[in-house]
């Protein structure tokens, strides 16, 4: 029987593989389940081992830690030489069609707060906002690759 938390973590590794094959990425996934990264994706020169999260809202709040637990209950943190970038699929945001951030690993730290939703103080600096991690320009900054199908 599967872990509470495995069927949600592949929903937002296939959430990842999908963003980045639309956008142009070959895709590359471990053959064992214990490996440091979920994905591997390439294009070109550009080249990133990628560690894919399933999280959900709470208080307008993403919260990302960079570490996982295994069986046992032992944490281990992610090598951040290794890793390049964090992706978390959130399934509440998007009129419920849920929605990927993408975060490079530069950005994180021992956690990383995102913030979805105004908070009730109105702080606007030093906020990390979900916006800045929708569709970034360093992932979709190169041209697609034309397809001809004829």
């Amino acid at each position: 029987m599967p872990h509470k938390t495995e069927v949600p973590g592949q929903i937002g590794e296939m959430r990842a593989i999908e963003f980045f094959l639309n956008h142009g990425w070959e895709v590359d996934v471990p053959v064992l389940r214990s490996s440091s990264y979920d994905i591997h994706v390439h294009k070109g020169s550009r080249n990133f081992f990628v560690q894919c999260k399933y999280r959900r809202v709470y208080k307008g709040v993403v919260q990302i830690k960079n570490r996982r637990v295994r069986n046992k209950g032992i944490r281990y943190e992610y090598d951040m030489d290794k890793i390049g970038i964090f992706t978390v699929f959130v399934p509440t945001l998007n009129q419920g069609r849920g929605l990927l951030l993408v975060i490079p690993s530069e950005r994180m730290n021992k956690s990383l707060s995102i913030r979805v939703e105004e908070s009730r103080n109105g702080q606007k600096c030093l906020t990390n906002k979900a916006s800045e991690f929708i569709n970034p320009k360093w992932i979709l900054d190169e041209k697609k690759s034309n397809v001809d199908d004829s």
